[in-house]
């Protein structure tokens, strides 16, 4: 994987040498897309079209070519690296992350502490889940949106005056792959070990 990033090299440092191909070529359009399926998405998936249905990848690469959106693509990881630095700025909007694929590193890197209220992993995918795994990207979105109504119904309740539900304003535990697959199929998702409450997945 050393070989991986040398596009970013390329596109944050010289990203009109790209960006003249990507707008004057489709066969190059066409060729670097499919070059970043291959690499990107999951890896048992020998090529991009096993991966992500060939008609939807065909009307992305289409969408990139006619919109004319190569040349943009190439500069935004330039204006990235070249802009004021965020990271390790914290906020207070609730957040989570639905990682795909094997990547061990990833819970490590992020969430070293594991104090974010909803993390799922899953086997299948990679770069593209919207494309190689809908279904389950679907199912983390409607689990994460759940954790966080339930927890603005109750600050709502604790600054109206009344009672809150012991627990919630707590930080909350991890949300596993499989809690979320319990809140896909409409059933609860078990709380951490802490608490032996359910919490609801609607």
């Amino acid at each position: 994987r050393a070989e991986d990033f040398g596009y970013l090299q390329v596109q944050s440092t010289r990203p009109l040498s790209v960006a003249y191909g990507l707008t004057d070529s489709p066969v190059a359009q066409l060729t670097w897309i499919v070059e970043k399926f291959k690499e990107w998405t999951d890896p048992r998936r020998e090529f991009p079209e096993d991966a992500v249905d060939l008609v939807h990848f065909l009307t992305l690469v289409s969408v990139a070519w006619f919109g004319r959106g190569g040349d943009g693509a190439a500069n935004l990881l330039y204006e990235t690296a070249h802009a004021q630095v965020a990271w390790g700025r914290e906020h207070d909007r609730p957040q989570g992350f639905a990682a795909f694929g094997r990547e061990p590193l990833m819970r490590r890197i992020l969430d070293p502490e594991e104090r974010l209220p909803f993390w799922s992993e899953h086997l299948e995918g990679g770069h593209f889940p919207a494309m190689e795994a809908p279904a389950e990207l679907i199912g983390d979105l409607r689990a994460f949106f759940a954790r966080v109504d339930r927890l603005s119904r109750a600050l709502g309740a604790r600054r109206r005056g009344r009672a809150r539900p012991a627990g919630l304003l707590r930080a909350a535990p991890p949300f596993s792959g499989a809690a979320a697959a319990r809140a896909r199929r409409g059933r609860p998702a078990r709380a951490g070990r802490s608490s032996g409450r359910r919490r609801s997945g609607r």
